[in-house]
């Protein structure tokens, strides 16, 4: 599929408030935007909610899709000031197909995306969420030149045996006509037998010429490419395996021990349209410590990082979008068909990338009530359906009240001893190693024991230049990380941290913004224009001696 990028200077106009249709199709237009970018991170209209409106032209003919990486939190599109499509699933990918003239001529884009919130239980964005509402088209919008029939549209790579290189492809299309199609196949630029594509899916079987192994010590990738007389498709893979079973997780065999960090996509410039290189310097910063491991926080990760960790070797836990939702919104039935097609459409985007090693959802909700089980039943077995090669999980902060753990196929939980439980601004480190312990004990015995356990969220607050050594001092954040991080490696039972949070975020600044100095959520290693406090050093020291075998 031919691709052109939309991404640029944009039109725009902000109407401050919630607007109907109508309003938007004759205004000024006086200002601009970039595309990928969150028009409210800038001064002007930080804070101010209501719909930020893009507008630009565009020249095409025929069969044409536009796709949108991700915006936020809401968006309508209007192809020549007819409604062509929406989302309310923020930071999720879309398309849009059309069907324009067969001569080429000159249409107009616009997207009006909504930046107030939907505070109705169905809402899949709330304003109660810990991390800032940012808005605007935050990633990159693609024009694609489709063929009228047999559409390329995803690979489905598993790994079908590990040791002689091995794997099956599902090629699915859409739209495939009557006829079979043949379709050249390539694996790292070398040709391997054609297969003749029928219907809307068609399996397929290859062996990888000089098969290598993925793995964070070796992250060797290999690509596929599919290519008919219309169209063409590509994606690169890694050859491994993941396992979990009897209390590990295992990587082609091999137990881990994950060590890394929950990570924002976002920065108080830029929103969640953070540039690539930026994106790209903070793996690399991870990596460069020793650590092998992020979660992402809380939203469906970008291509361009999911691609970047692939290349690192950064083991990756994505997670559909949510946080700490109530009890009203786990009985919404219209919450619960979105959390599943959400979680659903986001494996089936993502499924190719060897360094993604958990798929999660639903952080931090009420799963100490009955009420969440059967959405928490139903999202394990979407995970089940579209992707039997890793496992499912959630992080839950109801430690021994939860009552769906049993549902996960890897224990996850959110523990903050010594910070949440302490009143205390000195006394509170002895408590953490107990803490930490007991909750050890707890998924070691009875039906979790076989389950692997992960420390999904720790940490401490720390504002940048205190260091009078009590609480949010940069002294007791990085003695709290310390406990924490040689307890995890130390303990055979734990199979790795994931420290909360990289770097520090902006979250919500009314209401429970008394919690967070500057509106910002202190807990990262790094401040927001990562510059390191004292933990991100011990930190390091920490996860280095273990890499290199030393004591810790």
């Amino acid at each position: 599929m031919q691709k052109e990028s939309l991404n640029g200077v944009w039109d725009f106009q902000f109407l401050e408030g919630e607007h109907p249709e109508e309003d938007i199709f004759n205004l000024p237009f006086r200002e601009m935007a970039v595309v990928p970018g969150c028009f409210d991170a800038e001064s002007r209209y930080f804070g101010l909610r209501g719909v930020g409106v893009y507008r630009r032209k565009f020249r095409a003919a025929g069969h044409v899709r536009i796709e949108f990486e991700g915006v936020v939190l809401r968006a309508a599109v209007y192809i020549d000031r007819k409604k062509a499509g929406e989302t309310v699933h923020a930071f999720h990918s879309f398309a849009i197909d059309l069907n324009l003239p067969e001569e080429e001529e000159e249409h107009e884009l616009l997207v009006a995306v909504e930046s107030t919130y939907d505070e109705r239980d169905s809402s899949l964005f709330h304003s109660y969420y810990d991390f800032y509402a940012y808005s605007g088209i935050c990633r990159p919008v693609f024009l694609r030149r489709l063929p009228e029939t047999g559409i390329l549209e995803r690979l489905r790579i598993t790994v079908t045996d590990l040791d002689a290189g091995e794997i099956e492809v599902g090629i699915v299309r859409s739209n495939p006509g009557n006829e079979p199609q043949k379709a050249a196949c390539f694996i790292d630029g070398i040709p391997v037998d054609p297969v003749t594509l029928n219907g809307e899916i068609t399996c397929a079987k290859f062996r990888v010429p000089h098969a290598e192994r993925w793995s964070p010590e070796s992250p060797v990738l290999h690509t596929l490419k599919i290519q008919t007389a219309d169209d063409s498709i590509e994606s690169s893979f890694g050859l491994r395996v993941i396992g979990w079973g009897n209390g590990r997780l295992t990587l082609n065999g091999s137990p881990l021990k994950l060590v890394g960090y929950k990570r924002h996509d976002c920065h108080p410039e830029f929103g969640y349209a953070v540039p690539d290189a930026l994106v790209y310097a903070d793996l690399c910063r991870i990596r460069e410590q020793g650590c092998n491991f992020i979660r992402g926080s809380h939203y469906e990760q970008s291509e361009f990082f999911l691609s970047a960790c692939d290349r690192l070797g950064l083991l990756v836990w994505e997670e559909s979008l949510a946080w700490g939702n109530r009890e009203s919104s786990l009985r919404d039935s219209v919450f619960c068909e979105r959390q599943i097609r959400q979680t659903a459409e986001m494996i089936r985007r993502d499924y190719n990338h060897p360094c993604i090693l958990l798929w999660g959802f639903l952080n931090e909700l009420g799963s100490h009530l009955e009420t969440a089980r059967p959405l928490i039943r139903a999202l394990v077995d979407t995970v089940h359906t579209e992707d039997p090669t890793r496992p499912a999980t959630f992080a839950t902060n109801k430690k021994k009240t939860d009552l769906c753990l049993d549902l996960a196929d890897v224990i996850s939980l959110n523990l903050y001893p010594g910070w949440a439980d302490e009143p205390s601004p000195v006394s509170g480190l002895p408590s953490v190693e107990p803490a930490l312990q007991e909750m050890s004990e707890f998924v070691s015995g009875g039906a979790f024991c076989h389950k692997p356990y992960i420390i999904s969220e720790i940490g401490a607050s720390a504002v940048c230049g205190d260091f009078s050594g009590m609480r949010w001092s940069e002294e007791y954040q990085a003695d709290l990380i310390e406990i924490a991080v040689r307890h995890a490696l130390r303990n055979p039972r734990c199979s790795g941290i994931s420290l909360w949070q990289f770097c520090d975020t902006k979250t919500y600044i009314q209401g429970r913004a008394r919690m967070r100095p500057r509106g910002f959520n202190d807990k990262g290693l790094l401040d927001e224009y990562r510059r390191p406090k004292l933990a991100w050093r011990k930190m390091t020291e920490i996860v280095r001696n273990f890499r290199n075998g030393k004591q810790i």
